[in-house]
């Protein structure tokens, strides 16, 4: 196996880097978690060592996958990169090309949860296996690597996106040559991005944010929405309903998996995500689950109403301008209802930096970068104040999702980079 990692040797494990700021008075406590994570890392190759010894090839090939997502989530665990070349065929193209981009990676993931407060004290791993297929010196495994993330703010279950990961047997054993898997961060961060220069801008973007939030706290920004009263043709939003509905009818696979789904509404199981969305926002301002209803089309669903653009989903489909289930028009529908004042779910929208602490439960936030304009929306389904200071840190915004399926999920986690998002603030519902 060639060795990509150089810098402190720990028992042929590498410490590639550290996400912990030095400094005096920290000094000691980076020389602790640099020697956890040794000693976790210690643990990972004494364990693949021990399977090498009289296991059959599958279970050579199971520990080898096991020992590559555990130095992930050691590294997660202590804040400390740990190598990866462990585990990577470094003397193959491919191989050399997944484990920089996934040390780099790592790298980027360790530097935003620092600069943002994200921590974890522990984890529980538990792989799904969904199949291991061997032949002769190579290996196709298809796995989810789930993992329940403890001692965070709010323990979560992650790891449910699919991996489809290939092995050779070599000199050294068996290692990995590729890893092909889609998340949040991959979907933002292709291969073949510079690690370093994406971690500087997003760093400096981070910087700025958090600026642009204290600055934006004033006595009036408590999250309320811009109207002190409503008259009686308007309806107000539910936001305890829509946030409950976001984290009932959802899983945690990151994929397209419709299980826990609400079964009394069609799913397009991949491109769900607005549908979804639109579900929250219905039964926010009022919506029944039951069939009669949903399929009638009733209040607050809209259908057939001269001037105002229909907006309703049932068991069988949507209607073709897809109000519903298209991101942009959806988008456009409420801004629009709002601007002119129209029947129907009425919002505002900004950037993310811009509407920082007026940001609530029930609002929905839409992902808007270059490579993917307005491709994915999430619903806000808790804000949790753990520092107690008063204010939305963006580490401090939970959500969930359909089309990869989230669960009451940190946003940080998945969209790293604030600037690519923007709020939608639900606001009113004009129903005369």
């Amino acid at each position: 196996m060639e060795r990509l990692g150089v810098l402190v040797a720990v028992v042929g494990v590498v410490l590639v880097f550290s996400g912990l700021a030095y400094g005096a008075s920290g000094e000691q406590a980076v020389r602790s978690a640099e020697e956890a994570a040794g000693a976790a890392a210690v643990r990972i190759e004494t364990a693949l060592r021990a399977a090498q010894l009289n296991a059959s090839d599958e279970t050579l090939v199971r520990a080898v996958v096991d020992a590559y997502f555990n130095l992930r989530y050691e590294s997660g665990k202590h804040g400390v990169g740990l190598d990866l070349g462990l585990v990577i065929d470094g003397s193959t193209v491919c191989g050399r090309a997944l484990y920089y981009h996934e040390m780099g990676k790592l790298r980027f993931t360790l530097a935003v949860w620092k600069v943002t407060g994200t921590t974890y004290t522990d984890f529980r791993y538990r792989p799904e296996y969904r199949a291991v297929r061997m032949q002769g010196d190579e290996a196709v495994v298809e796995v989810r690597p789930w993992v329940d993330i403890l001692g965070a703010p709010i323990d979560f279950e992650d790891g449910g996106e699919l991996h489809v990961i290939k092995l050779a047997r070599g000199p050294q054993g068996w290692l990995i040559v590729e890893d092909m898997y889609s998340d949040g961060l991959s979907e933002s961060y292709p291969r073949g991005t510079d690690w370093a220069v994406a971690e500087k801008d997003l760093l400096l973007k981070l910087e700025a944010y958090d600026a642009r939030a204290i600055a934006l706290l004033t006595p009036q920004s408590t999250g309320t929405g811009q109207f002190g009263t409503l008259t009686s043709h308007y309806v107000a939003y539910n936001r305890i309903k829509a946030s409950w509905y976001g984290k009932t009818y959802t899983n945690n696979d990151h994929g397209s998996s419709t299980t826990g789904y609400q079964y009394l509404f069609k799913a397009w199981p991949g491109t769900d995500c607005q549908n979804f969305v639109s579900q929250c926002v219905w039964y926010g301002f009022g919506g029944t689950l039951g069939a009669s209803y949903i399929n009638g089309h009733l209040y607050p669903m809209l259908d057939g109403v001269p001037g105002t653009p229909s907006w309703w989903c049932d068991a069988y489909g949507a209607v073709p301008s897809g109000t519903w289930t298209v991101v942009p028009t959806f988008y456009d529908m409420v801004t629009s209802n709002y601007t002119n004042d129209k029947l129907g779910v009425q919002g505002t929208s900004a950037n993310m930096q811009n509407t920082l602490n007026d940001l609530d439960i029930g609002d929905y936030i839409v992902h808007n970068d270059a490579l993917t304009p307005m491709g994915h929306v999430y619903i806000v389904t808790m804000l949790y104040d753990g520092n107690a200071d008063g204010r939305h840190s963006y580490n401090e915004i939970y959500v969930s999702a359909h089309s990869g399926n989230i669960q009451n999920h940190q946003l940080s986690a998945h969209n790293p980079d604030p600037f690519d998002l923007i709020i939608v603030r639900i606001l009113r519902y004009r129903d005369a």
